[in-house]
């Protein structure tokens, strides 16, 4: 009877020492594809301030990177703060109107996407003469309850028209100083949680001539203000405004 006793305790003994085995190896099973399948991947939105598109569209090579169109005014991924993705090292994409007859221009993008970077490109212009500005996000999650805000010139003008201060009533001076049609400023502190109105103004002036009203900056989120459409026009789908986009 011990002699049995002895012997079962024994193979039970070794179907556990299996079935351990058989666990770490489950354990240890390579897990390449979850864990890097974004490392050669770089991350972008796509922002439309080119006047009077409506059917944009951003590729890849043949791969579309966008679903739904993206009109004027647009952004791509629709979600807030989100990006999506493009092979990284140097890449030409393509922006297009896919309609048969578009009269729209196709814009390469031809940059260099460092893999797991952050990048905005920005349409501009009219419908026949669509181009874009390629901008990196440098993110700073700040440490503190403040938030990070940036300013994109994007005006349209078939005449030369001024730098632009943007103005805080909430800060009561310039936030973003002398900025030149067509660029970007770096990401600066921003209070949060504090309703305030920006204004556009030609540098060096006090004339308003765009106004954001009740803006307000979630803590340790980074936002883009953009002014687009037509410089000289106040009224109508494509008058002149500062429009604000959640970055990050």
């Amino acid at each position: 009877m011990t002699k049995k006793y002895i012997t079962g305790f024994s193979a039970v003994a070794v179907l556990a020492a299996l079935l351990i085995t058989g666990c770490k190896r489950e354990t240890f099973k390579p897990l390449a594809a979850e864990n890097f399948e974004l490392a050669n991947k770089a991350f972008i939105r796509f922002y439309n301030a080119a006047l009077s598109t409506t059917k944009n569209y951003l590729y890849q090579g043949d791969v579309p990177l966008t679903g739904a169109a993206v009109a004027y005014g647009g952004v791509f991924p629709s979600s807030a703060g989100f990006y999506g993705t493009v092979n990284s090292g140097q890449q030409n994409l393509l922006i297009k109107d896919t309609t048969t007859g578009a009269t729209q221009n196709q814009v390469t993008v031809s940059a260099n996407f460092d893999a797991g970077k952050r990048y905005t490109i920005f349409t501009y212009d009219t419908l026949t003469s669509v181009k874009y500005l390629a901008v990196e996000d440098v993110i700073e999650v700040p440490a503190d309850t403040s938030a990070r805000l940036r300013f994109v010139n994007l005006p349209f003008s078939r005449t030369d028209v001024p730098n632009i201060d943007i103005y805080s009533k909430k800060a009561n001076q310039n936030i973003f100083t002398n900025v030149s049609p067509l660029s970007a400023t770096s990401f600066i502190p921003y209070a949060s949680v504090q309703s305030d109105t920006l204004y556009v103004r030609a540098t060096g002036t006090t004339d308003n001539v765009a106004t954001l009203n009740n803006f307000i900056a979630s803590r340790r989120r980074s936002y883009t203000l953009i002014f687009r459409g037509n410089y000289n026009a106040t009224s109508g789908a494509t008058a002149r405004t500062l429009t604000s986009l959640l970055t990050y």
